[in-house]
């Protein structure tokens, strides 16, 4: 009777929590190996693109070597038909070799821009997508300060970016700037206002990751009677599994009666993805 007792006594709380534990480990090792298979078959699949396209390129270098000689037995025979009196007949038959060599080599540049871009389809198929969007913060949106003794203006948004794709990607830099003008420029400046240049590894997910700024337009005052064109740009610098490099543009007017924060038109260079 006392072995039966023993035998059905709970086990102690440890063994649950370890065994959780290792249901837990398991969990994320079977996740990182899905992860990395996915990694490994993208990489393979750029590899094989890649070689397509170097052997078009090799077959129109070859194709466009073949076409020289060819030109240059063109030349010769040209001179032989003078010597013998056939000029005609050996121009004749020289062109029509030269007319279909430079046929040739064009039927096969346009094959290898048809793999190039069937591998760049690929490429893009498989790859990450960044997408950006700004939201005000919940605590305030527009507020004036004074710095240096010069008055300025804040802008307190929330950057939202996710990866749409099909493959994880690497964020390596994300800029943004808050500017307040008479008119844009076509083009955005982007080559100062860096925000965070610090790796950060994005997977795959319809979730976007929030990153509160607060970006300041010196020189400018939005209650001063002249409030002037609000503007909020930027861009999320990244890399995709096919170690290349990525951006994707996005840029914003602050409407002056509303605040409300809409996408810029007109200028396409404010909201690109490459």
């Amino acid at each position: 009777m006392p072995l039966i007792c023993l035998a059905l006594t709970p086990e102690p709380a440890s063994d649950w929590l370890i065994a959780l534990l290792a249901i837990a480990l398991l969990g994320v090792i079977a996740v990182s190996a899905m992860l990395y298979a996915m990694l490994t078959e993208a990489r393979r699949m750029r590899a094989q693109a890649e070689k397509a396209v170097e052997q078009m390129q090799s077959l129109v270098r070859q194709t466009e070597k073949a076409v020289q000689q060819i030109g240059e037995i063109k030349s010769a025979g040209a001179q032989a038909a003078e010597i013998l009196g056939q000029v005609g007949i050996q121009n004749a038959l020289s062109f029509a070799i030269a007319h279909t060599a430079c046929d040739t080599a064009e039927s096969a540049k346009r094959a290898a821009r048809a793999a190039e871009n069937s591998a760049l389809a690929t490429i893009n198929s498989e790859r990450g997508w960044v997408l950006a969007d700004l939201a005000w913060q919940e605590r305030a949106k527009l507020t004036e300060t004074v710095s240096g003794g010069a008055p300025s203006t804040v802008a307190m948004v929330r950057l939202l970016y996710s990866n749409r794709g099909k493959t994880p990607c690497s964020i390596t830099e994300i800029v943004a700037r808050f500017e307040i003008r008479d008119a844009l420029d076509p083009v955005p400046d982007l080559s100062c206002g860096v925000v965070r240049n610090v790796p950060e590894a994005l997977p795959v997910s319809d979730k976007p990751r929030e990153l509160s700024l607060e970006l300041q337009a010196g020189g400018r005052r939005i209650y001063a009677g002249n409030k002037g064109l609000m503007a909020i740009y930027g861009t999320v610098r990244y890399r995709d599994v096919f170690n290349e490099s990525r951006e994707t543009r996005f840029g914003y007017t602050i409407d002056s009666s509303t605040f409300a924060l809409e996408r810029i038109v007109g200028f396409p260079d404010y909201n690109t993805h490459t």
